[in-house]
């Protein structure tokens, strides 16, 4: 639903840790040449990564950066999260991204940990979502309408993992457990999915910051990726 054109932090995070695997399972294999080859490929993306992604102006890395050198920035702990947790920034620079995240959170003025965390603190531009109407599409060019709803700032717990892990791997862990408890409390309730619905706006897979239904579905298998910080918050 939302457009991320040319450089795109989050695909070239996850192609990252891709030919990191890959050159994990060649050097098991001993097929050196090809383990050079990934790794290689991974060491030239970390070079550029930062470099390109990161946006001084706010101290975290932006969603995308579009051909014009633009940066398109709506404060996203997903992309920034994903970065610090894959090793693409130092733990030292990823400390300042997640402290600034934080900060950022707290001043959009969200506190209801239960739901996840949104993906984005701040309104996606019409002019970067789906057009001419896609689902959450804003009328408005500031993105403000609508903001809240889907992928428009709307939440879905899947990813929040991203956030808590990173949150772990540079000392805010507290922080990040106050939140995974939250969701694992809702989880023993109301839980995050009311069963498969027919009418657009009546599933909760995604709700507003409030907790009122905004999503298409009812049932996301995905939203359950947030369990997955039970464990990857643990060192070993």
């Amino acid at each position: 639903a939302v457009n991320h054109g040319w450089k795109d932090a989050y695909c070239n995070a996850e192609i990252y840790r891709a030919w990191r695997c890959l050159a994990d399972l060649e050097s098991r294999l001993h097929r050196e040449e090809q383990r050079r080859r990934y790794r290689g490929l991974a060491t030239r993306l970390k070079s550029a990564y930062a470099r390109v992604l990161y946006n001084p102006q706010t101290g975290w890395i932006a969603d995308w950066r579009s051909e014009d050198g633009h940066l398109h920035d709506y404060a996203s702990p997903v992309a920034s999260s994903m970065a610090v947790e894959y090793g693409l920034v130092d733990l030292e620079q990823g400390r300042k991204i997640v402290e600034r995240l934080w900060d950022k959170m707290q001043a959009a003025g969200f506190r209801q940990y239960e739901l996840g965390i949104p993906p984005n603190f701040e309104p996606i531009h019409r002019s970067d979502y789906l057009q001419p109407d896609g689902f959450g599409c804003p009328r408005h060019e500031d993105g403000t309408d609508t903001f809240q709803q889907y992928e428009n700032g709307g939440i879905s717990a899947g990813h929040s993992m991203h956030f808590l892990v990173a949150s772990h791997l540079v000392g805010q862990g507290e922080k990040a457990d106050g939140v995974l408890r939250a969701m694992l409390a809702r989880q023993q309730g109301d839980g995050f999915q009311n069963g498969v619905q027919n009418l657009a706006n009546k599933g909760i897979d995604w709700t507003t910051w409030d907790g009122k239904p905004c999503g298409y579905e009812g049932y996301l298998a995905d939203v359950y990726y947030f369990l997955l910080a039970v464990l990857l918050r643990e060192k070993s």
